[in-house]
C-alpha cells in the first residue's frame, strides 16, 4: 500500500518523464568535409556523399606530394575511410594526378563507385586488365567543346565540366561540384588566364571553395583572374611542391615551400595551405 508521500514522488516522476519526452533537440547542422590526401587530391564527404578528386595516382612524381603509406594503403584498397565512395573525378592523364590500374583496382574493389573524367583517363581504364567487366555502366568520359559545359549528376552529386586548357594533347577539367547545398571547384592543371576562364564559361561561377593551383595564388596576373572571373568565396591552395623538391619547382623567386606560402597569403590572407594528408576543413551545409 502506498504512502501518501510515495504516491507523490510517483506521480512527480511521471510528470517529469511525459515531460521530457516532449523536450527536442535541434539537429546537428551537417558539414562538408574536405580532406586533402596529397597534390591536388582531395576527399570530399556531406552526409551519405563521398566524393574522391585526382587522388588515385600512386607514386605520382618526384618534387610533388604522393599519399603516404599507410593511408594509401587504406586508400587504393577501398578501406574505411573510403569504403563508400560514390564518385571518382579525375581532372586529366598525368601522372601526379591519375593511374589507370589504380582506379581500375579501385572500381573492382568498390562495385558501386562511379568513375568520371577525360576520354583519355577512362579509355586508359577500361584498358587496363584489372578493370571490373562491368565497367563501361560506371564510367563516364568528357571533353566539351570550350565554353560549352557538361552537366552530370551521380547520387546526390551534380557536375558541371568545363573544358579547361593544359596544353596540346592533354583533355583536362574543370568540375564545378554541387553536394548539400555548397558548390568546390577544382579546375586541374590549367594556368588559363582571365580571358581563357571567362571563354571556359567561369565567370562569375562564384563557388564557395575554389580548390586552386599554387600558381594561381602567387602570380599578380593569376590572382586578379581568380578574383575578378572566378570569385569564389574561400580558397584552398593545391599543387605545392613537397618540401624536399628542388628550388626550380617553386615560382617567382619564391626559393622553397614557406616562401611560397608566404606570396600566397600576401595575394590571399585567408587562403588555407593545406600541409599534410589528412589535414581538414568544414563548411556547414545549406
Amino acid at each position: 500500500m502506498q504512502t501518501g508521500r510515495t504516491a507523490v514522488r510517483h506521480l512527480i516522476g511521471i510528470v517529469f518523464f511525459v515531460e521530457l519526452s516532449f523536450l527536442t533537440f535541434p539537429a546537428a547542422a551537417q558539414q562538408l568535409e574536405i580532406t586533402f590526401l596529397a597534390n591536388e587530391g582531395f576527399h570530399l564527404t556531406a552526409g551519405n556523399s563521398s566524393l574522391l578528386i585526382d587522388s588515385l595516382f600512386g607514386d605520382g612524381i618526384t618534387g610533388y606530394t604522393s599519399v603516404p603509406r599507410p593511408v594509401r594503403d587504406d586508400l587504393e584498397a577501398a578501406r574505411p575511410p573510403f569504403d563508400s565512395v560514390d564518385l571518382i573525378l579525375t581532372s586529366h592523364f598525368h601522372r601526379d594526378h591519375f593511374n589507370a590500374r589504380v582506379v581500375a583496382d579501385f572500381l573492382s574493389t568498390s562495385p558501386a563507385t562511379w568513375f568520371v573524367s577525360t576520354h583519355q583517363a577512362v579509355a586508359a581504364v577500361r584498358a587496363t586488365p584489372s578493370a571490373p567487366s562491368d565497367l563501361a555502366p560506371r564510367t563516364r568520359g568528357f571533353w566539351p567543346n570550350e565554353g560549352k559545359e557538361k552537366q552530370l549528376r551521380v547520387g546526390d552529386v551534380s557536375l558541371r565540366i568545363f573544358h579547361l586548357d593544359h596544353g596540346p594533347g592533354t583533355e583536362n577539367l574543370g568540375l564545378l561540384i554541387e553536394v548539400c547545398g555548397l558548390t568546390v571547384l577544382h579546375i586541374g592543371d590549367t594556368e588559363s588566364g582571365a580571358s581563357g576562364l571567362i571563354r571556359a564559361g567561369l565567370e562569375g561561377i562564384k563557388p564557395d571553395v575554389a580548390l586552386l593551383p599554387s600558381w594561381y595564388l602567387r602570380s599578380d596576373e593569376l590572382a586578379e583572374a581568380v578574383r575578378t572571373v572566378i570569385q569564389p568565396k574561400s580558397i584552398i591552395a593545391m599543387h605545392m611542391p613537397s618540401v624536399d623538391a628542388p628550388p626550380n619547382y617553386f615560382f617567382g623567386g619564391t626559393r622553397n615551400l614557406q616562401g611560397l606560402t608566404r606570396a600566397i597569403h600576401d595575394h590571399f590572407p585567408n587562403a588555407l595551405v593545406p600541409e599534410a594528408t589528412g589535414d581538414s576543413t568544414s563548411i556547414s551545409c545549406r
